[in-house]
């Protein structure tokens, strides 16, 4: 037997009330959801390729002469999430390249983040996340 509330509706339509309420927002939840952990994920990204341009530009510095160990310590010092087969790189000079020259490094990503994440097939958003670093030449070995 089915108690009556104060209003006099009794307590299984308000059950049946509240699963309707829940399922019309649960979606909504789980976006705001997805989209904060896109945000998050995008965050990492731009944080760990601007860290690794800081690194390559100071390796960069000391030996601005040797444009394979400056690839590689680029390259080595990208975040574990990110394919470095995607990762496009460069590096810009002065001819010259002697102490006190400029030299930027840059990094380009392109990322698709939310094809992980629920409903990511039907919304497949493509992110590019890149920066520069630029530093002066402290000094130039041959």
């Amino acid at each position: 037997m089915l108690h009556k509330g104060s209003s006099g509706r009794s307590s299984g339509n308000r059950r049946g009330q509240t699963l309707v309420e829940m399922a019309m927002i649960l979606p909504i939840i789980v976006l705001l959801l997805c989209a904060v952990l896109h945000f998050g994920i995008l965050f990492y990204m731009q944080i760990g390729l601007e860290m690794a341009a800081r690194e390559a530009a100071l390796f960069a510095s000391y030996r601005p002469l040797d444009d394979n160990a400056i690839r590689l310590a680029a390259l080595n010092a990208l975040p574990i999430l990110v394919d470095r087969s995607t990762v496009e790189y460069s590096t810009v000079f002065t001819p010259t390249r002697s102490h006190g020259d400029p030299l930027s490094i840059q990094f380009v990503y392109n990322i698709q983040v939310l094809k992980a994440l629920p409903f990511g097939a039907l919304l497949p958003v493509p992110t590019q996340v890149g920066v520069q670093i630029t530093v002066p030449i402290v000094t130039a070995r041959k």
